[in-house]
């Protein structure tokens, strides 16, 4: 992923899924920010959600499936961005039933704290990754995250 990074997100899918080809394969979701042009783009294969607490409505639903299989499309979402913006990216192995408004004050590495430690399902792994929008558009890299 690392050698593709600039890659459309679809593309970038595309590759990872010829490249797991023959193996247990992987859900994956990969969320492009650009803060300073007031963008994201999302785009996701299998059960890694995507969160927000946003001025605008940020909903991006997954592509069911796993990498690996045999991919036959993928959607990406595009977004608006604003400064204060929250987005969180979880995994399967959180219960996706928790109010993020009520974390939102929180700082990012304390919001992922928070759900892993209350939202973990004791059977499964747990990913989250968080990212908060810092800067208005033009202003610098705009993002603070964990």
């Amino acid at each position: 992923m690392r050698a593709h990074a600039d890659d459309p997100l679809d593309a970038l899918l595309r590759g990872v899924d010829r490249a797991l080809a023959g193996s247990r394969g992987a859900v994956v979701s990969v969320l492009a920010l650009d803060p300073g042009a007031g963008h994201a783009s999302f785009a996701g294969v299998g059960n890694v959600e995507l969160h927000a607490v946003s001025r605008t409505r940020i909903a991006s639903p997954t592509t069911p499936g796993i990498l690996g299989r045999g991919l036959r499309h993928v959607r990406v979402w595009e977004h608006a961005l604003s400064p204060g913006d929250l987005l969180v990216l979880t995994s399967d192995g959180l219960e996706n039933h928790f109010d993020l408004q009520a974390l939102s004050h929180l700082a990012p590495q304390a919001i992922a704290d928070a759900l892993v430690a209350g939202f973990h399902k004791k059977h499964d792994d747990a990913t989250c990754a968080v990212a908060r929008v810092t800067a208005a558009a033009g202003t610098g890299d705009g993002l603070g995250g964990r």
